[in-house]
């Protein structure tokens, strides 16, 4: 399975990017994390993205769900607010950190993109390679 992180800064949250990039996938399944302590596994696809997992009432319980889920996923996407954010216990093949300001993180291993296009052909490129 190959794990990839979006941090999107709140400074976009007005006018998310991680819509604009998901508008360029053929299929993904988008699962709430904010507030919640697992998810429903039911009917996903290949690519899973789980949205605001930072903000769930249990990350860990929920990584850990999907980690032993009996389904087939291929792509995690892991969505936080916040590059610094720590989401522990998980390995990420890419992280990309989509900020209006490059005043990015290169100490966490985080690709810094200030320009949507160059963030939808990052994650385009990611889910082919994965695929």
């Amino acid at each position: 399975m190959k794990i990839i992180r979006i941090s999107e800064s709140h400074v976009l949250a007005n006018d998310r990017w991680l819509y604009h990039v998901l508008e360029h996938l053929d299929t993904f399944t988008l699962l709430e994390c904010r507030g919640r302590r697992e998810v429903c596994l039911r009917d996903i696809t290949h690519t899973l993205i789980l949205d605001h997992l930072d903000e769930a009432e249990s990350p860990t319980e929920i990584l850990n769900q999907v980690m032993s889920a009996s389904c087939e996923i291929k792509t995690l996407v892991v969505v936080a607010s916040e590059p610094e954010t720590d989401i522990s216990g998980i390995g990420f093949d890419l992280h990309i950190a989509m900020r209006q300001d490059l005043d990015c993180l290169e100490s966490i291993g985080a690709v810094c993109v200030n320009d949507l296009g160059m963030a939808v052909n990052l994650v385009k490129d990611s889910l082919v390679k994965a695929a």
